[in-house]
């Protein structure tokens, strides 16, 4: 299934990693294309933009990089990120401008953009489709393990509950 298709079918759901690639703007125009001719969305924890992308996009040397490449390469590195932030921002704000992005928070929140994610697929899995576009392993795995369940994945019936889940990335 390609991502226009998915676009259609599925509720997307956007990571940090995904807005943080070097080259997104084939991939993002493509599913704003599909998003707009299915009247869907595409949603986003209020922590990507509120926090990570914001943060990020200030330019400032993250302590793990200053440790393991010294200064002169950590400050390279949070040039690029900081390059690569603005342009999430400016992908979550076009998509908000054209009505086919939009910022969701979760009741309570729980911290980190990944944990509000898991929560959110874990409720809505037997409703909709869904679908992360996300470049962290971590995440993608725990998201995707989300389609199997010992305890609600079929009814007494036997009938598949859970609508499905994939996990996309850009390469």
């Amino acid at each position: 299934m390609d991502i226009s298709s998915i676009a259609k079918e599925y509720k997307l759901y956007v990571d940090t990693s995904v807005l943080m690639h070097s080259a997104p703007d084939q991939f993002f125009n493509i599913i704003k294309k599909s998003l707009l001719q299915s009247k869907n969305k595409l949603f986003f924890h209020k922590s990507v933009k509120e926090y990570e992308l914001k943060n990020i996009a200030k330019g400032d040397v993250q302590k793990k990089d200053l440790e393991k490449y010294g200064f002169e390469k950590a400050k390279i590195i949070a040039k690029n990120k900081q390059k690569y932030a603005k342009k999430g921002l400016e992908i979550l704000e076009d998509f908000k401008k054209e009505e086919c992005g939009q910022g969701f928070q979760t009741g309570k929140d729980i911290g980190a953009a990944d944990n509000n994610y898991v929560v959110v697929f874990t409720k809505l899995r037997l409703k909709y489709k869904l679908c992360l576009l996300s470049n962290d392993i971590g995440l993608s795995k725990e998201i995707y393990k989300l389609n199997k369940s010992e305890s609600s994945e079929f009814d007494k019936a036997g009938n598949r509950l859970i609508k499905g889940i994939k996990v996309v990335r850009i390469d």
